[in-house]
């Protein structure tokens, strides 16, 4: 499905709902693709759906937020405390 703009003037602007279908679609043709960081900011409650962290590169700083369906994350069976996740590296794949 292809994202259209709303047109003002000369500027193309997207909502945040069109521009994240873009942005999936981009993703979605790309082959899978591994990234690899240190994980921190770690947030998952108890009634959420989703698990939320950051991925940091220690060489220098580049951070990725993550937001992953809790299911999916639970899936990894990392069985880790909270607390040890962080400072932790890991590999995350995002597979089609």
């Amino acid at each position: 499905m292809k994202v259209e703009p709303l047109l003002y003037g000369d500027r193309k602007v997207y909502t945040v709902s069109a521009f994240n279908r873009g942005v999936a679609s981009w993703v979605a043709r790309l082959p899978s693709i591994w990234v690899e960081g240190e994980v921190t900011e770690f947030r998952r409650q108890q009634g959420w759906q989703s698990v939320f962290f950051t991925l940091k590169d220690s060489t220098d700083g580049a951070c990725l937020s993550v937001s992953m369906p809790r299911g999916r994350f639970d899936g990894l069976r990392l069985d880790l405390l909270v607390e040890e996740l962080f400072k932790r590296h890991v590999s995350l794949g995002c597979l089609h």
